[in-house]
């Protein structure tokens, strides 16, 4: 068991000081001192009675209900270290955004929603980055990964030969290597009579903790591994399996193997991009291969560096591959290269693109278009501030030419400005961080998060929030200030001073108002564009044809393998249910990508039409291994030739091979129907046949991949998955037969399935989720357009209420004031939506290279974006612009 030290009591005792201190701010001074030690009395107990972070999160709900009108000093700005005159200045502050309920609530609205967007983007982006970083000086840690080139095809893969870790650990002094096999099928464990499936199972090298050094529970922190009888279970995999118990010593069976417990170790985090839950020594699976296994890419292999700068190692490993066990063989035929390249842990999760990755991997462009939106959306609140404080200043000229009169300086006048600014983005700070703190679980449990929520991550959100608040309350609060400071005393107080200002005076269309509004209009168009091109791609994906069956169909993965006549009365028992059409086995997931073997076309090789990459003659193409019912099962289409015949190869039987219409074409054989096959794959003879048939090309996997060449073969001797087709999905009862049916022949096993296509929308999910969060960023981004505008319009009709009333008199009609006042919108954004199509072509084709197959970025989409657009625009002025095109013009006149 591993002991942690101590935690000092006292220290736990400490209530958090950010809320003492705002207590003791608003709290007036009489009660100050009884209230306060109640408080800390009943934090004291509840550290004992409920732990240290339940007793916080009481303590902030306490002073949360003392803030009431009772307790609160009557001027609470006496507290603070200002000077008398800033002091009034505040309080006049506040009554203006009492007596301008309207304009504070717009402002107080822009911007907390945009604390708020920037704040969330930035927990789920800092996420997405964090992968890894449980690992004790992670930067150290590096997985090797093989980029082969052969005949000018480059290839890349996660998992690497068996070979280079073992020559690592003994060739590189301080470097520590190991190595990982993850199974492809699930594993079963007896623990008495009790029989678990754990999801994560990884085989792993003695070394293995020595390179991760994972938080150890229970056991020796070294060694854990080094029997080949040993097992690690993660705490919860543990007290599944054991309860109470303590699990360390305890026995388990798994493959007809008894193991004993040697170590408990911490549950991984999800930002983890290996999962894990039992670890079992790689000796026990390793020494059961043979050399074709071990030539294979079948580990993933990483390495600690312990200090050595990787770019010499790496450099070092290249000019040694030659002569390393397993890359001797292949290094040595001619347009065959090999180069190890290291991958940080910290750049798997959203960069990792090779062959054969751990699990699905994030997408670095989506995570930067999320983080750069969010920034965008609080830069539009930002903009918003601008636009309607410097509008406004035509309500406030003639103060402000007061208070220049009276004697005030420009300065004084700017802090004021800046003062206002302040207290905006003070207020919606705690709107924002309360918001947040409220929303983070609902994002947590949509996006698979792990945010911490607790009063001391509310607190931290608080502090981040604020740092930004302060930036943007500088950023936005110059310019405001500047112009509220420099306008002229004597012209605002001549009485007709606004009566004909025209809008567009001094700098025309390059003002900083209309270059603000153009930038928000641009980062309101930018995100339409993006939802709209993810809808399409997404809609694309889940119509198009994948030549496979998913509907109706469910895999459950075999844990043990059914010899013919098992495997023919299982079969026949299941189609004793109407509802189930077929069913196959396999030696692979279907929706996963098949894995590559090797075969020989003798008479190809003569001819030269096919290239062999081995020394035998052979070429690697992916294989689907089932039973003679594979096709059926999965409704894949026979174009030419025949389905597999009611039997497997045995004997001097020749095998029968079918492969897709992509295979055909890299053969170079317009009709591939009885051409020779030799499979070479693992096997002391190589199995010979003919191609009987050729299917229709089938997306087997996610669309992110190209269809590649596929050869199907029946065998009974790679059985670890079985599909299942059924007339519907939803059949209960079908389903209810197909589990007796399963408990029949499998014994006490538990049943479990997954349904295809939800398999394949997995491939997918990161999309699903970009467009749910781009959805909600694009919705608050055109809310936060709309406040502006129509904020921006209002004070703009005021403005010119006394030209539209004067127009009206002089016969100027209600079509042509509207046209005016309109025209100038529009045109901002018909540029704004210009101006953004090639950011837009930028990161939408760069999101859909990822896709092998995808839409095209079209003028409708754009025109329909504009649309959008436009009437947004169009929807948010058009109150306002119509309000005071329709009011009486003598009462717009006098006015004064």
């Amino acid at each position: 068991m591993c002991h942690l030290e101590k935690p000092d009591m006292n220290q736990d005792r400490q209530p958090p000081q950010l809320l003492l201190r705002f207590f003791r701010w608003f709290c007036h001074p009489d009660y100050v001192e009884d209230i306060e030690g109640d408080l800390l009395e009943r934090l004291n107990a509840r550290v004992e009675a409920k732990g240290k972070r339940r007793a916080n999160w009481f303590f902030f709900l306490e002073v949360f209900r003392l803030f009431r009108t009772q307790l609160i000093r009557s001027n609470p700005l006496e507290f603070l270290p200002l000077s008398k005159a800033y002091q009034s200045m505040m309080l006049a502050t506040i009554r203006r955004m009492k007596r301008e309920k309207g304009y504070a609530l717009i402002n107080t609205l822009g911007l907390t929603l945009g604390f708020t967007v920037v704040s969330l983007t930035q927990l789920y982006t800092a996420f997405e980055r964090s992968y890894d970083s449980y690992i004790p000086n992670n930067h150290e840690v590096y997985r090797l990964e093989e980029k082969w080139t052969r005949n000018g095809e480059t290839e890349q893969w996660a998992a690497i030969k068996a070979y280079l870790s073992p020559a690592m650990n003994r060739d590189y002094a301080g470097v520590r290597s190991t190595r990982l096999f993850k199974p492809y099928r699930k594993g079963m464990f007896r623990v008495g009579e009790k029989i678990f499936a754990p999801d994560h199972i990884l085989y792993a090298d003695s070394t293995f903790l020595e390179v991760f050094q994972w938080e150890v529970l229970v056991g020796s922190e070294t060694g854990l591994l080094s029997e080949a009888t040993s097992i690690v279970l993660t705490k919860s995999i543990a007290e599944r399996f054991f309860g109470d118990e303590d699990p360390l010593g305890q026995v388990l069976e798994y493959r007809n193997r008894t193991f004993r417990v040697s170590g408990v170790i911490k549950d991984l985090p999800k930002n983890a991009h290996m999962k894990c839950e039992v670890l079992l020594p790689l000796s026990f699976n390793i020494r059961r291969w043979s050399e074709r296994n071990l030539n294979d890419n079948n580990l993933y292999t990483y390495i600690r560096t312990g200090g050595v700068a990787m770019e010499d190692l790496s450099n070092q490993i290249n000019k040694q591959l030659k002569h390393i066990e397993g890359y001797q063989h292949d290094l040595k035929s001619a347009g065959i290269s090999c180069e190890i390249i290291p991958v940080p842990t910290a750049d798997i999760h959203l960069e990792g693109k090779s062959e054969k990755q751990l699990a699905e991997n994030g997408d670095q462009i989506a995570v930067d278009v999320i983080q750069s939106i969010g920034w965008f959306i609080l830069i539009m609140s930002a903009f918003n501030y601008i636009n309607l404080a410097t509008s406004r200043q035509f309500n406030r000229s003639q103060e402000v030419a007061v208070r220049k009169v009276l004697g005030s300086d420009q300065l004084l006048i700017a802090l004021q400005s800046f003062m206002e600014t302040f207290l905006f983005c003070l207020l919606a700070t705690g709107l924002s961080s309360l918001l947040t703190f409220l929303t983070v679980p609902y994002f947590n449990h949509f996006f698979d998060l792990t945010i911490a929520n607790d009063l001391t991550g509310l607190l931290e959100n608080v502090r981040q929030i604020s740092i930004i608040a302060l930036s943007i309350a500088l950023i936005s609060g110059i310019y405001p200030a500047f112009k509220l400071a420099t306008i002229h005393p004597l012209r605002s107080l001549k009485l007709n001073a606004f009566y004909f200002t025209p809008t567009n005076k001094g700098k025309g269309w390059f003002s900083m108002r209309n270059m603000l509004t153009c930038i928000q209009l641009m980062v309101s168009a930018f995100t339409i564009l993006c939802i709209l091109i993810i809808s399409k791609q997404l809609n694309f994906i889940e119509n198009k044809d994948l030549g496979i069956d998913t509907n109706g169909l469910i895999v459950t993965p075999v844990h043990r393998s059914l010899d013919t006549e098992e495997l023919e009365l299982f079969k026949s028992k299941l189609y004793e249910n109407s509802q189930i059409n077929s069913a196959s086995t396999s030696h692979t997931f279907p929706g996963r990508r098949f894995p590559f073997l090797t075969f020989k076309f003798p008479n190809l090789n003569r001819s030269g039409l096919v290239q062999p990459t081995e020394q035998d003659g052979s070429i690697w193409m992916r294989t689907l291994i089932g039973d003679h019912d594979v096709i059926n099962t999965f409704g894949l289409d026979v174009v030419k030739g025949r389905d597999f015949t009611k039997r497997y190869a045995s004997g001097d039987d020749p095998m029968e091979f079918i492969i897709n219409e992509a295979a055909a074409e890299f053969l170079g054989l317009s009709d591939p129907v009885g051409e020779t096959v030799v499979f070479t794959y693992d096997v002391e003879v190589p199995l010979e046949g003919k191609v009987i048939g050729v299917v229709e090309d089938f997306n087997y996997a996610s669309l992110h991949n190209q269809i590649e060449p596929v050869i199907i073969f029946p065998s009974d001797r790679y059985q670890m998955y079985l599909s299942i087709s059924f007339n519907s999905i939803q059949s209960n009862r079908a389903i209810r037969h197909t589990e007796e049916v399963w408990r029949e022949q499998m014994g006490n096993v538990p049943f479990r399935y997954s349904i295809l296509d939800d398999e394949f929308k997995s491939h997918y999910r990161s999309e699903s989720h970009l467009k749910t969060l781009l959805s909600w960023l694009t919705i608050i981004s055109i809310l936060i357009a709309v406040v502006g505008l129509i904020g921006m319009s209002f004070y703009s009709m005021e403005k010119r209420k006394y030209e539209v009333g004067i127009r009206k008199v002089l016969g100027a009609s209600v079509n042509s004031i509207l046209r005016l006042n309109l025209k100038e919108y529009i045109r901002l954004a018909l540029i704004s939506n210009v101006l953004i199509i090639p950011v837009v072509v930028f990161f939408g084709r760069s999101w859909l290279d990822n896709f092998a197959y995808s839409v095209d970025l079209d003028l409708p989409l754009f025109v329909s974006g504009f649309v959008i657009s436009f009437f947004v625009v169009l929807a948010s002025v058009s109150f306002n612009v119509l309000k005071s095109t329709f009011a009486n013009p003598t009462e717009m006149i006098d006015h004064r």
